[in-house]
């Protein structure tokens, strides 16, 4: 359910966005709407923490593997931290923490990297 709610919410968005609303859509609701708008985002990201997959990448197929799983969750948070900062700040005159943000995620990402190449679970 969360993933169907996932593609809607970006197919909604998009249209929005297509169709000419301000900030796709989110300008028209208040702070805690959008929150409570994304949170099924984190909350399907969190859900595959529970799932058993292979340890290491396997080359053949279209499954996903820990480093991944790691990689696509830094990702989810960085677009949900970047989303919540042009909420709040929809009026800044500054990149500063947008790109704070990005590089952070940039850094936790080389980091869930180095975890597994030292693990000898890299891919």
């Amino acid at each position: 359910l969360l993933g169907l709610y996932a593609l809607l919410h970006f197919a909604y968005r998009y249209h929005a966005f297509f169709a000419g609303a301000d900030d796709m859509g989110f300008a028209d609701q208040n702070g805690w709407s959008s929150a409570a708008s994304l949170a099924p985002h984190l909350l399907l990201q969190l859900s595959g923490l529970t799932f058993s997959i292979p340890r290491r990448r396997i080359v053949t197929g279209s499954r996903i593997w820990p480093e991944y799983r790691w990689h696509a969750l830094v990702f989810t948070l960085r677009s949900l931290v970047l989303m919540a900062i042009a909420v709040r700040y929809p009026h800044a005159e500054t990149c500063l923490p947008p790109l704070l943000v990005v590089l952070c995620a940039m850094a936790a990402a080389e980091n869930v990297t180095a975890w597994y190449a030292r693990r000898g679970e890299s891919s």
